[in-house]
């Protein structure tokens, strides 16, 4: 095929030279699809801080062991001296420790959540 003047390729723009208008000295780089992900997670303050939070639980769940021991108190530990063999309930604190009556123990002591803990037998 000949092509003479007039042709299809008079007609097509040619697209201008990349080099022509860019600074010199700079390349120009693309950005890969991490780099665009982190940069607008950056920006997004929520997602930062439930990412804290997450972090945060990730540590506690891993340093659990170390912080039982410092704590003393291990999660499943079963203090049978706590409880009420007769009843199977929880014992009553000592009366220096109780300071109001709870709502649990004036409904099974007789009384109505209004009134006062007045009645017989009632660990308040």
């Amino acid at each position: 095929m000949v092509v003479g003047p007039g042709t299809v390729s008079d007609h097509v723009p040619i697209a201008p030279d990349p080099a022509e208008g860019a600074v010199p000295g700079k390349a120009i780089e693309g950005r890969s699809l991490g780099r665009i992900a982190w940069s607008r997670l950056k920006q997004d303050k929520v997602a930062i801080g439930g990412g804290l939070v997450v972090a945060f639980l990730i540590l506690v769940a891993i340093f659990a062991p170390l912080i039982v021991d410092l704590l003393g108190s291990p999660p499943n530990e079963f203090h049978q001296n706590l409880i009420d063999v007769n009843t199977l309930r929880p014992r009553a604190a000592p009366a220096s420790a109780r300071t109001t009556c709870s709502v649990w123990s004036r409904r099974t002591a007789g009384t109505s959540s209004a009134g006062s803990c007045t009645a017989p037998g009632s660990p308040c």
